[in-house]
Parts: structure tokens; sequence; C-alpha cells
């Protein structure tokens, strides 16, 4: 039933779509024109290189909160915990 639902809808989309052609010009047409304007900038302007770059370190060792707290989140949050290998603590 709600495979039905969809279709039309996407049916009716598709009928107001092509009764407003220019409508739909515009929603397709100044996106693309806009990227393409974006990409020949990207090539005009000259690209600039940072020699001095600080960096910073990230902690050996953090806390990653989550809620609510039962056996699904539980279990998911230790599977996260020993993918990401953090360090054993408190989970609630």
């Amino acid at each position: 039933m709600s495979f039905l639902k969809f279709r039309l809808l996407l049916w009716k989309n598709f009928l107001i779509q092509k009764r407003k052609p220019i409508t739909t010009f515009f929603e397709i047409g100044l996106p693309t024109l806009f990227s393409f304007l974006l990409m020949g900038l990207r090539l005009i302007v000259p690209s600039k290189s940072h020699l001095n770059v600080t960096e910073w370190e990230f902690r050996d060792s953090f806390i990653l909160a989550f809620s609510p707290g039962n056996e699904l989140t539980d279990r998911i949050m230790e599977r996260v915990n020993t993918t990401l290998e953090i360090g054993s603590g408190d989970n609630n």
C-alpha cells in the first residue's frame, strides 16, 4: 500500500514538473550553472601554499557519552569502544 502511495506521489510530482518547464529549468539549470562557475573560478584563482602550519596534538583519551543507557546502545557502544580502541570507562 505504501509503495503505491509513493508511486502516486512520484507521478504527481512528475506531472507538476512537466506543466512548469521554466521552473524545472531553473531548478536544474541554475545549480548546474553555479557549479560550473565555481569550478571555473577555482581554475582562475591561484592557490596558496602555507608553509608554517600549526599541528595540534590530540588527546590520547577521551570520554564518549551516549544516551539512552539500555542493552542495545550498550552493545553498540562496546563495539565502538573496541573499534576505536577507546579505553574502558564508565558507560553510563
